[in-house]
């Protein structure tokens, strides 16, 4: 699975948008996953994206029910939907049709944005994950999963033991790659999981970066791409934003150190997020924990997304010292 013809599947799907819409043109704008098409109609623009993976139908409703729920619960615009077949008709991937938001993924303007508006910018998105998890809560912890017209968990877990079982299972499977030399340390992280107090269970994106917000003018205007979403300590949430847009440098080294004062950075997004949340007791040693645990599911990524990339050996190499360093500092600082 995962091939989708220009002129085959996405005419297909447009046809079956609008019969009688004629397409002027198709770009395709994939990133690693799925496969995402802007097409321009006679008088106006859309977003067409296929589904490719395992649990390509299941994806497909689940992010068509994710846009529809925020669209309720918060302020900030989500692409609206227009079409969706999960059931795969005409084409050979399950697909949904958006309304197209005009504007550029954060990440592709961040770094020209003046110091001010860098720190504004990761200010208003603290306010974001925010408004978020001072919403849109869950009675347990788990994957979300799609119903008819709603979105359920899978399973009956608690938060803590939901993430002691995932990261238990990542240190299993980062035995068979090039981190299997801190599998000790790793297991010493999930012990320190298995001891926390279990927190409420909120929404969690576990995929809010800037190449998902849609921003014009330094401001972000829209969200994208919910299929990743859990439910389970909006901590862990806070952790993997915190990472993606103050300090994607210590972990990927493609990004440059932004120009913003890191620190700075950090104030901001704290102080966004806490117009609409306050953290509690001991939340900075949680936030940092929880950075060691993402890191953790990332050995089991990193071939893959290092493939995908197309690095060379070299470049790959680079990673993986990074990765190395930034989780031996935050085990240091949390855990020794």
């Amino acid at each position: 699975m995962g091939n989708v013809s220009l002129k085959g599947d996405v005419q297909n799907a447009v046809s079956q948008f609008d019969p009688e819409e004629k397409i002027v043109d198709i770009e395709n704008i994939s990133g690693h996953n799925n496969k995402i098409f802007r097409v321009k109609l006679r008088d106006s623009t859309i977003v067409c994206k296929f589904y490719t993976g395992q649990n390509s139908g299941q994806d497909c409703r689940k992010e068509v029910n994710m846009h529809n729920l925020l669209a309720k619960e918060i302020d900030l615009k989500t692409p609206e939907i227009l079409y969706s077949d999960p059931k795969v008709v005409e084409t050979s991937l399950p697909f949904f049709i958006s309304e197209y938001i005009d504007g550029s993924s954060l990440q592709d303007s961040f770094d020209e944005l003046e110091r001010q508006k860098q720190a504004e910018v990761v200010e208003q998105s603290g306010q974001i994950l925010g408004e978020v998890h001072s919403q849109i809560s869950f009675e347990h912890a788990g994957e979300l999963m799609p119903g008819t017209r709603n979105i359920t968990v899978d399973g009956v877990l608690g938060w803590v033991e939901y993430i002691t079982q995932e990261l238990s299972q990542a240190v299993d499977k980062a035995k068979e790659t090039r981190f299997s030399d801190l599998g000790k340390k790793a297991e010493d992280i999930v012990e320190k999981f298995s001891e926390l107090a279990e927190p409420e269970k909120k929404l969690v994106f576990y995929d809010f970066r800037p190449d998902n917000v849609i921003a014009r003018n330094g401001r972000i205007e829209a969200l994208i791409d919910f299929e990743r979403a859990w439910s389970g300590d909006p901590l862990w949430d806070y952790a993997y934003s915190e990472m993606s847009f103050v300090e994607p440098h210590h972990y990927y080294d493609m990004h440059e150190p932004p120009k913003a004062d890191e620190e700075r950075l950090r104030e901001a997004f704290q102080r966004g997020y806490e117009e609409k949340i306050k953290l509690g007791e001991n939340w900075r040693q949680k936030v940092n924990l929880y950075k060691l645990g993402i890191i953790i599911k990332r050995f089991n990524t990193f071939k893959s997304w290092a493939e995908s990339t197309g690095m060379a050996e070299e470049e790959i190499r680079r990673q993986e010292k990074l990765l190395r360093k930034n989780f031996l500092r935050l085990y240091g600082e949390t855990l020794d």
